[in-house]
């Protein structure tokens, strides 16, 4: 009996910052004779076949969004093999990130001239290689765009959560709207501001500011102690 592949990537709940997917499997010691292949299956479209089984498979030209990626194993008869079904849900991101820790530098100050005249598929080699780390299919991604992540105006979408978490955490998920033009409030614009809320935390500029987000609504502070009748004795 054969038993399904193991996906090593993509994970449940991967984020792709790219339109390429490079799928990484692995498949049962034991393999069944019966095994010629795997499918694929990307949101219900049509089964990608990898006849291969090299263990690594990959599929282009994806939309940003939500995915599911189904598959199984086929037999020499293109049948499915029962229970080697499995499936994974990832998101892939559009936004593109600029590494500002490029590797690149090295083809110009590092390699000698000679390799550069004489060995010219090497440079090109190396071009590639420095691309693909650039890219999210890769281990070397995440340290490289790590100044990125962390940026609010650098950062995609799909982080801003995070960010809303870490510094909005007692505020409501919905915020205001502008009531003229029905405009949302900036979220990155309230987050880089938000240390100076906390400052004035219990004064009147934070006050009014809170009930701004929330409602939009100019407000007044109204003090009861002046309003209050202070009796003169002296006579």
């Amino acid at each position: 009996m054969s038993t399904p592949p193991t996906i090593n990537y993509p994970v449940e709940g991967t984020l792709l910052f790219s339109d390429t997917l490079t799928i990484h499997y692995k498949l049962a010691q034991q393999l069944d004779l019966s095994v010629a292949g795997i499918e694929f299956v990307l949101d219900e479209n049509t089964a990608l076949r990898d006849t291969e089984l090299d263990g690594i498979y990959t599929i282009t030209d994806i939309t940003e969004g939500d995915h599911v990626l189904r598959g199984y194993l086929i037999n020499s008869y293109n049948k499915r093999i029962p229970n080697t079904d499995f499936d994974i849900r990832f998101t892939t991101d559009s936004s593109t990130l600029s590494v500002e820790n490029k590797l690149t530098h090295v083809l110009k100050s590092t390699i000698p001239t000679f390799v550069k005249e004489d060995y010219p598929n090497f440079i090109v080699f190396l071009k590639a290689y420095y691309e693909w780390s650039y890219s999210s299919n890769n281990p070397f991604y995440a340290p490289l765009a790590a100044e990125d992540f962390k940026d609010i105006d650098k950062t995609p979408d799909y982080f801003i959560k995070y960010f809303k978490e870490q510094y909005l955490g007692d505020f409501p998920e919905s915020l205001t709207t502008d009531k003229q033009t029905g405009t949302p409030i900036d979220v990155k614009t309230l987050i880089k501001n938000i240390v100076d809320f906390y400052s004035a935390k219990g004064t009147e500029k934070s006050i009014k500011f809170l009930l701004t987000i929330l409602y939009d609504s100019y407000s007044e502070i109204y003090y009861p102690k002046n309003r209050i009748l202070k009796l003169n004795f002296l006579l």
